[in-house]
């Protein structure tokens, strides 16, 4: 299970200026975010374990699913 405090206070670690986005896109609109539990598969790599609790994350600020992973599904994080 994974929460934030003062989640309003922060955004995604992106270059806005790289991504087209709306004013919102980025951010959380709450104080607390309290995400919903996720059982991560024990027989996969981490990357691959903890790419459900990214996506909720991300999609918690706005977007569609962590940018930090490729096409194919493997950990790819942006620069």
């Amino acid at each position: 299970m994974l929460s934030f405090t003062e989640a309003n206070t922060v955004e995604l670690g992106i270059n806005r200026n790289n991504w087209n986005l709306d004013d919102y896109q980025g951010r959380f609109d709450r104080k607390t975010l309290l995400l919903p539990d996720v059982l991560l598969a024990g027989d996969v790599a981490s990357d691959q374990a903890l790419r459900p609790v990214l996506d909720l994350v991300w999609q918690s600020a706005g977007m569609w699913w962590s940018a930090n992973y490729n096409a194919n599904g493997e950990w790819a994080p942006q620069r």
